[in-house]
């Protein structure tokens, strides 16, 4: 085991071995999160259009040097979906050589709905890194239907 919290949940204590090559993270638990606003198509002046519809297919999310986050989606009618990005496993006990890793890339998450009704979150409430670098949709725009 790399470190045990003790009883006054602050103090650490680090196991005596010859070096540790891994970043240590300890503190309070705590949740991180950002809801993403409704997305609103503009025109060649950069106004919002406000008539159509937006269908979203798919979000890309890019990060870096993040070892968890969930990409959370809801749907008025539909259950809640989440698409978490995980860099470990056995996250009840980290043993040293199995500390979560930090990697960087783009997560994908398949989602269907109307941008009009669909609440994005991406967030943890895990006390590891993670890095939202930018965020790209995949989707249609329909100027015939009403919003």
């Amino acid at each position: 085991m790399l470190g045990e919290v003790q009883a006054d949940g602050v103090t650490v204590v680090i196991p005596e071995a010859e070096s540790f090559d891994y970043d240590v993270y300890a503190g309070y638990p705590f949740e991180s999160y950002v809801e993403l606003s409704k997305l609103l198509p503009k025109d060649s002046e950069g106004r919002s259009v406000r008539q159509g519809r937006t269908q979203l297919k798919r979000v890309a999310v890019d990060y870096e040097k993040s070892a968890f986050f969930d990409v959370t989606w809801d749907y008025p009618g539909r259950t809640e979906k989440h698409s978490p990005f995980n860099s470990y496993e056995k996250t009840d006990s980290i043993d040293v050589g199995q500390f979560p890793q930090r990697l960087s890339g783009v997560h994908e998450v398949k989602l269907r709905g109307r941008s009009d009704l669909l609440s994005i979150r991406i967030g943890s409430d895990r006390p590891y890194p993670y890095r939202i670098t930018g965020i790209r949709w995949k989707g249609t725009y329909h100027d015939k239907y009403g919003g």
